[in-house]
């Protein structure tokens, strides 16, 4: 009798995870179906910004510790910003050519700023080990990635004065792509 006991309670168990497996398939099928279609908010998760499309401010950390928004009102023609992770290689070996452009863009009415994916002490240590010479935020929360459709670092994005994304490149900054954003920082769009 004990036997038989453990047999079906064996037997009912097994088919209580083979429903709760069958249950989780279909649940995975549908998330992912949620985001390409783009979940709640519209959009795709991994659809980058596009030539156009407005971006909001955004709740980030000044490198000394303060609360600031990231806003494009400050009185620059253009913001290119360079979101990297501190531990990703692909913005360590793009960070002598954004340092370059930085350099470069001293004078030109353009602020480049690197924004940091990690935690402020985290992103101080960087920017000091570093000796960055552009402007370093830290974002206070994931609203930064939402709004900015952060898929991957480095990501870099110009945008107008008006809040406006002029381009993207995501991936490390090599090759062809420095030519390509100076030349987007000395042209003026208009959308």
């Amino acid at each position: 009798m004990p036997s038989n006991i453990l047999r079906i309670t064996e037997r009912v168990v097994g088919f209580i995870v083979l429903v709760i497996c069958i249950l989780l398939i279909f649940q995975n099928k549908e998330l992912k179906k949620r985001l390409e279609l783009g979940g709640i908010s519209g959009k795709s998760i991994y659809e980058p910004l596009e030539r156009g499309n407005n971006v909001p401010p955004a709740d980030c950390f000044e490198i000394d510790g303060t609360r600031s928004t990231l806003k494009y009102t400050d009185g620059y023609e253009k913001y290119l910003l360079f979101v990297f992770s501190t531990q990703c290689p692909h913005c360590e070996q793009s960070l002598p050519v954004i340092k370059r452009i930085a350099g470069e863009t001293v004078d030109n009415n353009v602020e480049l700023i690197g924004i940091s994916m990690h935690d402020l002490h985290e992103t101080q240590t960087w920017a000091m080990d570093r000796q960055v010479n552009f402007r370093v935020l830290s974002v206070a929360d994931s609203t930064f990635v939402r709004n900015y459709r952060i898929s991957g670092v480095p990501t870099i994005i110009l945008i107008d004065k008006r809040g406006v994304v002029e381009n993207v490149w995501v991936g490390e900054v090599i090759g062809d792509r420095y030519q390509e954003i100076k030349n987007d920082l000395t042209n003026l769009h208009t959308f």
